[in-house]
């Protein structure tokens, strides 16, 4: 008896061992095989006792059209089966699953009823006209973007963090009950509302191309990007607001904007409203302004020193200066009616062509830059009746003064500009009373007073860019000098 026992079990082991699973897709075999989990040639099947201990599975962009045999991995947690052909997906029997990754299929059902501690899902860009996530409490990032989803229904789903649900056809989106949401894609869809009052924690936020009337963020006091163009929205305040760091509101109906609250903004792009005016005089980290198409008459920039690209074309500016916008690299303001334009920043190198248009101004005559040979020779989008100068001698020139300089009546020279060890020299027909230091940004280096000379030496112990300003009796005149 105790020979016969050992035999059954030694057959019984055999059997277990032998055991397979049938894997008839020749590329998701091929991939098994890559990974060690099966060997030889494709032969439609693997040891089980090789795949149902694996808790990780990443087979995208392989080829595969079935994944048939994935019901044998029954340990698994996680599954990335992203961009291959897969028209249908069973997990059915894969009850530990918590991240699921089956993105950029043709997938049109899934049912992940028996996957409840699911946590991650993305089955974005599939064919997917519903989708029951009922069961699936556990989920915390739903993405489910690029489907032909008409509804959605995620009222359960109370731990969900991250949503995206773009471009579908969705009507109304319900997140009342979803108040651990930080990021919230919903953008290319039918809204015509979007209720945030039960989001506080929202950070992220991306609603654009829907047809939504108003937004309403008071209740977003987390919030660093505001994604909204391409609706119709009339107003928005951001008022309680005050990490927004990105705003992209173009394509609107809003007839003013107030960002006086928002000193982290970063990225203002509000082009295609019918906004008339613009206080950015409490957003000193602005990078990147756009503000085309509306009705602007004038733009302060004095107060942004780290703004680097600027386009203010379709507006109605009679004067722009970026003289004390060092990183400026890109000015676009065609097609306004100026008069007057500094882009004297000693940034002009860096300004390509193609990032220069000043076209469409017939006012304007004069346009003061750092080299006018330079600029001649690289910057063609200009009127045929502007031209280049260094010193226009106007309202928004940096060089020439209007406070009782006059070029004609003596001569004033400061040299060498840039200077390569800080030292600069100036040299007057006329006695200098003092002569002030300040940075781009306001603050003061240095002020010298009672000179009482024609020539003088001015040292500076720092790099960058500078404002001097050399005065005397009933007048004054502004440098802007660079240590290299």
């Amino acid at each position: 008896m105790k020979s016969l026992a050992t035999y059954v079990f030694i057959i019984s082991s055999i059997i277990s061992f032998a055991q397979t699973t049938s894997i008839p897709d020749s590329n998701f075999e091929s991939e098994l095989i890559n990974l060690g989990l099966d060997s030889g040639t494709p032969d439609g099947m693997v040891l089980t006792a090789s795949i149902d201990t694996v808790t990780s599975l990443n087979v995208e962009l392989s080829g595969i059209s079935d994944l048939t045999g994935i019901e044998g991995f029954t340990a698994l947690i996680a599954l990335n089966c992203a961009a291959n052909s897969l028209t249908s997906l069973d997990i059915s029997q894969n009850l530990n699953l918590k991240e699921l990754y089956c993105q950029a299929n043709s997938i049109s059902n899934i049912d992940l009823s028996n996957n409840i501690w699911l946590e991650q899902v993305n089955i974005g860009g599939c064919s997917l006209s519903v989708i029951d996530v009922s069961q699936n409490d556990s989920i915390r990032t739903l993405d489910v973007y690029g489907n032909n989803l008409n509804t959605i229904d995620i009222s359960n789903l109370t731990k969900l963090s991250f949503l995206r649900c773009s471009y579908n056809s969705l009507n109304n989106l319900d997140i009342s009950q979803n108040n651990l949401l930080d990021t919230l894609y919903c953008e290319g869809n039918n809204l015509n509302a979007l209720d945030l009052s039960n989001n506080p924690l929202l950070i992220n936020l991306y609603c654009s191309s829907n047809n939504l009337n108003a937004l309403d963020v008071t209740n977003l006091t987390l919030v660093q990007s505001i994604t909204c163009y391409d609706n119709n929205i009339g107003t928005l305040d951001l008022s309680n607001a005050p990490l927004l760091n990105a705003l992209f509101c173009w394509i609107n109906n809003l007839n003013s904007l107030d960002v006086s609250n928002n000193p982290n903004l970063v990225y203002l792009v509000c082009s295609s409203n019918n906004i008339s005016s613009l206080d950015l005089s409490n957003n000193p980290l602005l990078e990147t302004l756009k503000f085309n198409t509306n009705q602007l008459t004038t733009i302060d920039l004095t107060h942004n020193p780290s703004l680097e690209m600027l386009e203010c074309f379709e507006n109605n500016l009679t004067s722009l200066d970026v003289s004390q916008n060092p990183l400026v690299w890109v000015v676009k303001c065609n097609d306004n009616n100026l008069s007057c334009l500094n882009v004297s920043n000693g940034n002009n190198n860096n300004m390509f062509h193609g990032g220069f248009d000043c076209t469409g101004n017939p006012s304007l005559s004069c346009i003061e830059v750092d080299n006018s040979n330079y600029a001649s020779a690289n910057w063609f989008n200009i009127d045929m009746t502007a031209s280049f100068s260094n010193d226009c001698a106007n309202a928004c020139s940096s060089d020439g003064s209007t406070n009782g300089f006059d070029s004609d009546e003596f001569e004033l020279e400061l040299y060498p500009n840039p200077s390569a060890d800080g030292h600069f020299y100036i040299e007057s027909d006329k006695d200098i009373s003092s002569i002030t230091i300040h940075t781009l940004d306001g603050r003061l280096l240095s002020e010298k007073q009672s000179v009482n000379g024609l020539n003088t030496e001015v040292i500076l112990a720092e790099i960058g860019i500078f404002l001097i300003k050399v005065s005397g009796d009933n007048w004054s005149k502004q440098y802007k000098v660079i240590v290299d």
